[in-house]
């Protein structure tokens, strides 16, 4: 933005530079939003065929600042996820993105929407500081995603091997 609160990768010249392809499956981040204490990062993650019903997940995924991810200063909170396709309409009630309504599979199990029109995936990180005196203000943070497979009951399934990792600069300038 003009005010250098959020960085929107995707409209600096040299993004493409910060795509990372392991296997047939590239991962690029797309936005990149910080304050003070809480930080929001896209990805989007092309080149990989989830098998229909399946929930996309990473084997590990390590998110730190500076540059050893081993140091207590570098943690940060932090809630990964694929988008699932799900929003809320202006009733509160869950919807699919195009606004119709929610389905199940014959085991009663809501059925995601994981991939987009052209079969890519969207990754989402949301963190935020563990000190609150803390600030993510112009420090760098590192993303390190590992291995991409399918979740069930929080369990791992392995599917591609491959290391996706990033070092991002984070904005300078809070927007409040």
């Amino acid at each position: 933005t003009e005010q250098g609160a959020a960085v929107v990768i995707s409209e600096q010249d040299n993004y493409s530079d910060k795509s990372v392809t392991s296997g047939n499956v590239t991962v690029t981040p797309e936005s990149v939003a910080a304050d003070k204490r809480f930080l929001y990062m896209s990805f989007s993650v092309t080149g990989y065929d989830i098998p229909e019903g399946e929930q996309p997940g990473f084997e590990s995924v390590n998110v730190y600042l500076g540059n050893d991810p081993e140091s207590g200063d570098s943690y940060l909170n932090c809630y990964p996820y694929f988008y699932d396709g799900v929003i809320t309409d202006e009733e509160g009630n869950p919807v699919y993105e195009d606004g119709s309504a929610l389905t199940q599979d014959e085991e009663g199990n809501t059925v995601y929407h994981y991939t987009d029109q052209n079969g890519n995936l969207n990754y989402v990180i949301t963190a935020s500081v563990t000190d609150i005196n803390d600030s993510l203000l112009g420090k760098t943070v590192h993303v390190d995603l590992t291995n991409l497979g399918t979740l069930r009951k929080a369990e791992y399934n392995p599917g591609l091997e491959g290391n996706w990792n990033f070092t991002i600069s984070l904005p300078d300038t809070d927007p409040s």
